[in-house]
């Protein structure tokens, strides 16, 4: 599945999305909350060890590792973009997760 959120540009993912294949799973999301209140249950995953990136990602590295969602630092797009894939694929209930891979 691909999530996009609707808040920048929303329409232009799904339309992207769609030129290239008209039946990949989409679906969108509006952030309501910042980045960092949204991070949190993904964050205890991580800490808790029950998520695990098993590919080398060493951008998304970088931001899960680096960013301070206090620092006047920009946003950090990869971290965003797992955690609103994470949240998508646990369902709201947080079981084990891995990530395999990325585009």
């Amino acid at each position: 599945m691909v999530v996009g959120e609707r808040n920048n540009g929303g329409d232009l993912v799904e339309k992207n999305i769609r030129s290239v294949s008209r039946t990949i799973p989409y679906k969108s999301v509006w952030a309501t909350r910042g980045k960092a209140m949204r991070a949190q249950p993904v964050v205890a995953l991580c800490e808790q060890g029950h998520l695990h990136v098993v590919v080398c990602l060493p951008e998304l590295e970088a931001e899960m590792t680096g960013w301070n969602p206090d620092s006047e630092e920009p946003s950090p797009n990869r971290l965003d973009a797992m955690v609103w894939g994470v949240t998508e694929c646990m369902g709201g209930s947080f079981k084990q997760a891995k990530i395999w891979g990325s585009v």
